[in-house]
């Protein structure tokens, strides 16, 4: 591997000596949590690179690569989308680069879309979306996962056991890593678990893995499905949950926002899914996912906490930083221990009162 893509520079001449050629332009470069994201002109057509960063794979890189491809190539076979609904065209793979190049889809991230135009002091940018637009988005997103789920996984090699094994053993790493005394915590999970699988609740669907508004594209003509470097077999309602608690994060934030309009969002997205949010709250497997969904997003915080700490005492605005993170630590492991001792919980109780935003 010879990926040394740090910047906007670097990123460029990569990208030349991958296609062999000066005449290729790079208009933007974001670096994201996991990968760079750059996007250039060459003949004439866009195109979007996604560089791993190596630090953060290592030789495990290649792999996904290789996932990310392969998953794109299957979900185009799949009865899913129309001219509304989409997913990316891989043009290249560079394992050296460790990048993959698709061509660019039309469209803004419903989660920039959701911002310029819920948002109180943000006014709409050129090329956003109406709200009334953003509804139907949404909509198309419920949809999409949908068709998603009703393809059949019976020619897809998948164990249950191993996968509520990795589950397992994922969970009690972060459960063990965010309470001092996890041992009680353990044994309870073990046990929802377990009772889980004895009931037969495990449902098994084709999921996306990392469903949620930063990974969707919306324009005029419908929305657009990225990163399905994550693309498997899990359970129903695993993509929901994720969509819909990555959609509280970003409404938990302090920036204010209209009135009514989020619950709209909320709605258009269930009825496009099809899904009935009191019944996907009252199975079992529901449980499991949540708890394992905010376990990882609670280890997440802890480790961001920790480098919040040096800005502590620098500034006010890392003490206020500080101060977030905590509160919303707080916030999650008490959802956590609600949902391992066996404690009644809604989709209000979750989600920050899901029913009422706005």
């Amino acid at each position: 591997m010879i990926n040394n893509v740090v910047d906007f520079g670097s990123a460029e001449l990569a990208l030349k000596r991958i296609f062999r050629t000066d005449k290729l332009l790079v208009t933007s470069f974001r670096s994201h949590s996991f990968s760079y994201g750059v996007t250039f002109l060459y003949h004439e057509q866009r195109y979007y690179a996604k560089f791993l960063k190596t630090r953060k794979f290592g030789r495990d890189a290649i792999d996904l690569l290789s996932s990310e491809k392969d998953a794109i190539s299957l979900v185009k076979g799949f009865p899913v989308g129309s001219t509304e609904k989409s997913v990316p065209e891989v043009v290249k793979v560079d394992e050296d680069h460790l990048v993959i190049v698709t061509v660019e889809l039309e469209g803004q991230r419903l989660l920039e879309a959701c911002k310029s135009c819920l948002s109180r002091v943000t006014r709409a940018t050129t090329g956003s979306i109406g709200s009334s637009n953003l509804e139907n988005s949404f909509r198309l997103a419920g949809e999409f996962l949908a068709e998603l789920q009703a393809v059949p996984v019976d020619f897809m090699s998948f164990n249950q056991r191993d996968y509520l094994v990795t589950v397992q053993k994922r969970v009690d790493s972060h459960l063990k890593y965010i309470f001092q005394e996890s041992g009680t915590y353990l044994r309870l999970f073990d046990k929802k678990l377990q009772s889980s699988v004895n009931e037969g609740r495990f449902v098994p669907v084709w999921s996306h893995g990392d469903y949620s508004v930063g990974n969707i594209l919306t324009s005029d003509r419908g929305i657009s499905v990225l990163d399905l470097a994550d693309l498997g077999v899990r359970d129903r309602s695993y993509d929901i949950v994720y969509f819909l608690l990555q959609f509280h994060r970003l409404f938990s934030s302090r920036v204010k926002y209209k009135k009514g309009g989020r619950a709209k969002l909320i709605q258009a997205f269930i009825e496009g899914s099809g899904v009935d949010l009191s019944a996907l709250f009252s199975c079992p497997m529901t449980e499991i996912c949540l708890i394992d969904l905010l376990s990882l997003q609670a280890y997440t915080l802890k480790q961001w906490e920790r480098g919040a700490r040096f800005g502590l005492t620098k500034s006010m605005r890392g003490f206020l930083e500080y101060v977030v993170i905590r509160h919303e630590i707080d916030r999650t492991i008490g959802t956590i221990k609600l949902l391992l001792e066996g404690k009644p919980m809604s989709p209000e109780a979750v989600y920050g009162s899901i029913a009422k935003l706005g």
